[in-house]
């Protein structure tokens, strides 16, 4: 069947998930919502860079968003784009690719 074969087969990690659950809440200050701007704003994001993940263009989206001003990140998707990982430096504001 042609949509099985296309399903990747990801190994069991549910172990592991309360662990890293804890691990980020512990160094993280606030967890924030990602509602239907942010996600009209990522597919724009995702749209204007092909080699960008949309995963990472949500992160963008909800930092444009609630105005935070740097990410950091170990993520190889962000080095696609240039300069410092601030919004602006990412993707622009207002959709505006550089």
């Amino acid at each position: 069947m042609l949509v099985a074969s296309a399903v990747k087969e990801w190994p069991d990690r549910r172990d592991a998930i309360q662990a890293a659950f804890d691990a980020i809440l512990g160094i993280v200050d606030e967890v924030l919502a990602i509602d239907k701007p942010a996600a009209d704003r990522a597919k724009e994001i995702v749209l204007a860079y092909s080699r960008l993940s949309p995963r990472d263009a949500i992160h963008i989206a909800v930092m444009e968003q609630r105005g935070v001003r740097r990410i950091l990140s170990f993520d190889a998707g962000f080095d696609c784009l240039p300069g410092d990982r601030t919004p602006e430096a990412l993707i622009g504001f207002q959709g505006q690719a550089p």
